[in-house]
């Protein structure tokens, strides 16, 4: 069985994708794992997975964890603004450590202008990456994941103590899926043959927009949401600073919603149910297994 290495091991991301991947047969033996900090991979250790340091700014510490892999998965950091030197670094090191195939976690083409074509900034760092793999003449998979739903499904449902839920999205069609739909679709890549130097756009088969999702949180519940769709970003940002955010989290969190209404995160493809090869995860079965966990 080839070696597979998973970096960001220690992630939520990496950390469902190893389950993925040994839920699907993978022996832990052929399984490797590379984090920062190797004391949080003590469980992974304890099943008997090669946990390595690894330190996407230290490369002979990135080539040191990819040597004797087969296939690795590059999970993005969370470095933004610093990644695309992280990155960079990452590919190199797997191209002397000899892998033979390189998956990595990139963004959907997030388009904000339809006019330009133009994408958000947060696609410059990963087309850079991805651009990179595409030069090193090792064979890849690009995994264009879009937003993970949790984002915007977790405050929906968090709003169900108080009643109101507030947004300055409004209705721009999204096309996010859960984040163990991505997790699933890479561990399969790294499993199965016929998706060599493919790239994949990553998202739900239809679009669905917040009011759909409010719509399924009353319905789950059974509890009714005063939704306020039609929240300016002042007024956005004045709400999260009553409610304790900081003025720098409010205003980011407040661009991150100008990006979304831009079209940033409305692309549906159906790429991510043909690689799964069954439905996505719902938005009811997500919003049911939130309410369930508390």
């Amino acid at each position: 069985m080839p070696t597979i290495t998973v970096t960001g091991a220690n992630g939520h991301l990496g950390r469902l994708v190893v389950q993925h991947l040994l839920q699907k047969g993978v022996n832990p033996a052929d399984l490797r794992v590379s984090v920062r900090d190797m004391s949080k991979a003590a469980d992974l250790h304890a099943q008997g997975i090669d946990v390595r340091h690894g330190d996407f700014d230290d490369f002979a510490s990135i080539r040191d964890a990819f040597s004797g892999s087969d296939s690795v998965l590059i999970i993005s950091t969370d470095r933004v603004g610093s990644r695309i030197e992280q990155h960079l670094r990452a590919v190199r090191a797997a191209k002397e450590a000899g892998v033979k195939h390189l998956a990595y976690t990139s963004l959907v083409k997030a388009v904000i202008n339809q006019q330009t074509n133009a994408e958000a900034p947060l696609a410059v760092e990963h087309r850079a990456t991805e651009k990179a793999i595409f030069e090193s003449g090792i064979t890849y998979t690009i995994l264009r994941n879009s937003f993970y739903a949790e984002f915007l499904v977790t405050p929906v449902v968090q709003a169900l103590a108080s009643g109101v839920y507030m947004s300055s999205i409004g209705d721009t069609p999204l096309g996010c899926a859960v984040r163990t739909d991505y997790a699933e679709a890479a561990a399969l890549v790294l499993t199965q043959p016929g998706h060599e130097n493919q790239v994949y756009e990553l998202t739900t088969p239809k679009a669905w927009t917040v009011s759909d999702l409010v719509q399924v949180v009353q319905k789950v519940s059974g509890k009714i949401l005063d939704y306020q769709q039609q929240v300016s970003d002042t007024d956005m940002i004045s709400a999260m600073r009553a409610a304790g955010a900081s003025e720098s989290d409010a205003q980011m969190a407040v661009g991150m919603n100008q990006m979304i209404r831009s079209g940033m995160l409305s692309l549906v493809a159906p790429d991510l149910e043909q690689v799964l090869g069954h439905a996505v995860t719902s938005l009811e079965d997500q919003v049911r297994s939130m309410l369930k966990t508390g």
